[in-house]
């Protein structure tokens, strides 16, 4: 009976496979775009909104699963920190960490961004806007979520960043 399981299981993934990817991606990117426009409109004006929209939308970009979601959790990283600036609510500060592990837990080059919020955490703790403490909150819940990844490139490649090579590794 395995035989006939394994069969049956081959055949429904060959055949709603590529639909299950393609219809996630669309949702992904229509997400992206609604982010996209949410994030404009409130930091901006509604009209640079609709234009980034619009832009948005004309982009040649292919439609990648994994990329998709990465943007998606990327624009509501950026956007939740944005909110914490212009509140000083913390509870924006851990959605903009958490939305950040996931975003590098997706995919590696996350930790671009990664990089790119603590140097700007460290210029406002440096100017006295921040605290040494919302920064290190902020690392510390990435660094939890992005931890199972990094504990499992770890355990196989000796390398928690395993397809970018640092030093010795």
């Amino acid at each position: 009976s395995g035989g006939i399981v394994m069969f049956f299981y081959s055949f429904i993934n060959t055949l709603f496979a590529p639909v299950f990817v393609l219809s996630t991606s669309f949702f992904f990117l229509i997400m992206v775009l609604f982010s996209l426009h949410v994030f404009v409109k409130n930091f901006f004006s509604k009209s640079l909104s609709i234009t980034t929209f619009f832009l948005a939308m004309a982009l040649p970009i292919g439609v990648h699963f994994i990329m998709t979601q990465k943007a998606f959790y990327s624009i509501l990283c950026v956007f939740a920190l944005f909110k914490w600036i212009h509140s000083k609510d913390k509870r924006y500060l851990i959605l903009s960490s958490s939305f950040l592990g996931y975003a590098i837990a997706i995919k590696l080059t996350g930790l671009f961004l990664f990089l790119t919020i603590c140097f700007f955490l460290l210029f406002l703790v440096v100017r006295r806007k921040g605290k040494i403490q919302d920064a290190l909150l902020y690392i510390a819940m990435t660094a939890i979520l992005f931890s199972p990844l990094g504990l499992l490139n770890a355990y196989y490649y000796q390398n928690p960043i395993a397809p970018l090579t640092i030093g010795g590794f």
